[in-house]
């Protein structure tokens, strides 16, 4: 036979309240929250609910698809990935003497001043060497279309190369950038030949790829 009760609240004097199907309990309460009849805690007093009362498989992907039902970044602890953006290109470029070129961009939107932009290039270039056997290139990341936020001086030497040579290498450039905007900021990967040869950015028999990675960095 089923019943209801209906009442304002349920007091114990024992120092908890048993939940019976039967005779069998399947649940208790005490001050600390509530528990299983294994004597797991399933939810604590504060309305936290245990990781142990959760069913392994239980909560499918679906569940999370929403963006109400996911965590917000904002909420994420200092030093996490918030946000990837990656680009790259195979086309081969090519620049003279001291003329400064791009490469290739990408954009990222960050979500709180506070937070940082690593920005990772990484460059295929191709390099004619002079009679001397060197060639000297300046790789830079540009923010926006002309703030130099890094500047490296790549100077590639080749003993014994003659002006016919051409010599193949890649260079890696980073910054921990702090844009402070939550406005859209642009990076993006130039390099400029400092000698009087042309050279080259993914110039290469096997195929070059100059790839360009923004990773925003919780603060």
């Amino acid at each position: 036979m089923a019943g209801t009760i209906i009442a304002d609240f349920i007091r114990t004097d024992a120092n908890q309240l048993s939940l019976n199907v039967g005779n069998t309990t399947f649940a208790t309460i005490n001050a600390s929250g509530f528990f299983s009849n294994t004597g797991t805690q399933l939810i604590a007093a504060n309305g936290k609910i245990s990781g142990a009362s959760l069913v392994s498989g239980s909560i499918t992907s679906a569940a999370f698809a929403t963006a109400a039902n996911t965590i917000p970044r904002s909420s994420m602890t200092s030093g996490a990935v918030l946000q990837v953006v990656y680009a790259s290109t195979s086309s081969q470029i090519s620049a003279a003497n001291n003329t400064e070129t791009d490469i290739l961009s990408a954009s990222i939107t960050p979500i709180s001043t506070a937070n940082k932009i690593l920005v990772l290039g990484t460059i295929m270039g191709t390099y004619k060497s002079m009679s001397q056997g060197g060639s000297r290139m300046k790789f830079r990341i540009v923010r926006g279309t002309s703030t130099v936020i890094n500047d490296a001086d790549a100077n590639l030497y080749f003993p014994g190369a003659s002006n016919q040579d051409f010599r193949h290498g890649g260079f890696a450039i980073s910054i921990y950038d702090n844009p402070a905007t939550t406005s859209s900021q642009s990076y993006k990967l130039t390099f400029v030949p400092i000698d009087s040869n042309t050279s080259y950015v993914n110039k290469d028999s096997n195929g070059g790829t100059t790839t360009l990675v923004l990773m925003e960095i919780a603060a």
